[in-house]
């Protein structure tokens, strides 16, 4: 089974370096690397190039659909050729040590495989103290008002079968909401899903981040709430 791993980024410079290093030692196993921008200008660009000269799976796509992450995955969805998808944080190299563990859950039938930020044995740090804060207590605050199985739901690092979007709708509308949606969507249906935590190292070298804290919170505070209606009240059997 091929993995197709889809990582937007943007403007992330040398940031992209340590994931891009890590991917490395996966090289056994068969997979394409799907890095999907939206600036033909981006500096991100010549750094990515040095590592294409030594890897034939990495492919660099331009955004085809609305600017941001959003588009950007679906960009990635529309040219993915694996049965696994992943989608993957390019300024965070900390995940790329479970890809192995989510692939061993997926080739024991589980259909959603959710990396997680606060489970024992996770650990977060670097990155935007107001991101961090709002995603902790966000997640905490979901998981008991939606009975969600996720501790970190709007996790971005997701794994999952290509043929489950025959049957989930993601709207992508911006950020990282299509992974919010992925696990609202997967519990909803009833889909058999899993965690396994791991050590979020964001943007080790200190480079800005690119998350807008208010807008996020709005597009994250509406879907946070149709969460909890859908599983909490609609639940769809298959």
């Amino acid at each position: 089974m091929i993995l197709t791993i889809i990582m937007p980024f943007h403007h992330e410079g040398k940031s992209i370096i340590p994931a891009l290093q890590g991917l490395q030692g996966i090289s056994d196993i068969p997979h394409e690397i799907l890095l999907v921008h939206d600036d033909k200008n981006d500096p991100t660009l010549p750094v990515i190039k040095g590592f294409q000269e030594t890897s034939r799976c990495l492919q660099v796509l331009m955004n085809v659909h609305r600017p941001g992450v959003g588009g950007a995955l679906r960009t990635g969805l529309e040219k993915a050729r694996g049965g696994y998808l992943l989608f993957l944080v390019a300024d965070d190299p900390g995940p790329l040590s479970i890809i192995r563990p989510m692939i061993e859950l997926m080739n024991k039938g589980y259909d959603v495989v959710s990396g997680t930020r606060y489970s024992k044995g996770a650990h977060v740090s670097g990155g935007g103290v107001g991101a961090r804060v709002m995603s902790a207590w966000g997640n905490r605050l979901f998981y008991w008002a939606a009975s969600c199985k996720f501790s970190d739901a709007t996790c971005g690092i997701k794994m999952f079968r290509r043929d489950i979007l025959e049957k989930i709708k993601l709207n992508m509308e911006g950020g990282w909401t299509a992974a919010f949606e992925l696990a609202i969507q997967s519990q909803r249906r009833g889909l058999k899903t899993a965690e396994i935590p791991y050590k979020s190292y964001n943007r080790l070298d200190g480079g800005p981040s690119h998350f807008k804290t208010v807008s996020r919170a709005l597009q994250y505070g509406r879907i946070f709430l149709d969460g909890v209606r859908m599983l909490r009240f609609e639940k769809i059997d298959g």
